[in-house]
């Protein structure tokens, strides 16, 4: 996958600020992820998608420009940005629908294991490695630039999904040595737009990339195995489209494998 080197997004890197056209949405400067490095053995790209999760909701007013600059890194299809909606900000005057408690959950799982149980919104998690501020470009460039390097030195597990028959056919193999794998199924709807009404983003319109309908942990595999599942459609929430397989590693929390794959025409 060459195309994360090749292709850019709204960030501003390497010392500059990241820019707003309005306090609802991310400026149009635009920089090349090649510039992120020179280093050679990196120009091919990412062996799979590089996660990032943006930990989010509709009722904090500092959000839309993260969620804006999520509408605009999925267009790389190297990059996997999911926005988890948490619940914590439902009693703020405003209850967002998408809200999860599961997506709390990961939050502060993920809070505890690399800063310390540091939670915001809004917040993003970088391939289970690393912890920014969720508008922060610089900050996200930087993470990514970190992850492509790890990616060299750990080889992903192989993640294979089909769709039929009313079912989801999913395998995952490979070596995920130093421990065991986790497996994840994350649903999610590409697109949606929503009214608020009410609390810090009364009256305005806001439009919401690749939120995550459900979350499911499968049961774990351990390493130099393969593990198989068959999951029904019908278990999965009906408005989401789309469907993330999203293997970690149980001990570290970096992801080792990724796979999307379409759940409805």
């Amino acid at each position: 996958m060459a195309g994360i080197f090749n292709r850019t997004f709204a960030a501003i890197t390497m010392g500059r600020r990241l820019r707003y056209a309005t306090a609802t949405a991310i400026g149009s400067c635009f920089i090349s992820l090649a510039m992120l490095s020179s280093d050679q053995a990196l120009a091919a790209g990412p062996p799979r998608q590089i996660v990032l999760e943006l930990y989010t909701s509709e009722g904090c007013s500092s959000c839309p420009p993260a969620e804006e600059l999520v509408g605009q890194l999925m267009s790389d299809p190297d990059l996997l940005p999911l926005a988890f909606h948490v619940d914590y900000w439902d009693a703020q005057g405003w209850r967002d629908r998408f809200s999860m408690p599961a997506a709390t959950q990961r939050q502060h799982d993920w809070a505890r294991h690399l800063n310390g149980g540091n939670v915001y919104t809004p917040q993003m998690v970088i391939d289970g490695r690393h912890i920014v501020l969720g508008s922060d470009g610089p900050a996200i460039a930087a993470a990514l630039r970190e992850s492509l390097k790890a990616l060299q030195t750990s080889p992903p597990m192989a993640v294979k999904a089909t769709v039929g028959e009313g079912q989801v056919q999913i395998e995952v193999s490979g070596d995920c040595n130093p421990g065991s794998c986790d497996t994840y199924l994350v649903s999610y709807l590409p697109r949606a737009s929503t009214n608020v009404v009410r609390g810090e983003n009364a009256d305005h319109t806001l439009v919401e990339w690749n939120v995550v309908r459900s979350l499911q942990k499968l049961d774990a595999s351990t390493a130099g195995t393969s593990a198989h599942w068959q999951i029904a459609l019908s278990t999965l929430p009906a408005d989401a489209t789309k469907l993330a397989i999203v293997v970690q590693d149980a001990r570290s929390g970096g992801v080792r494998g990724a796979r999307v794959v379409d759940l409805r025409g």
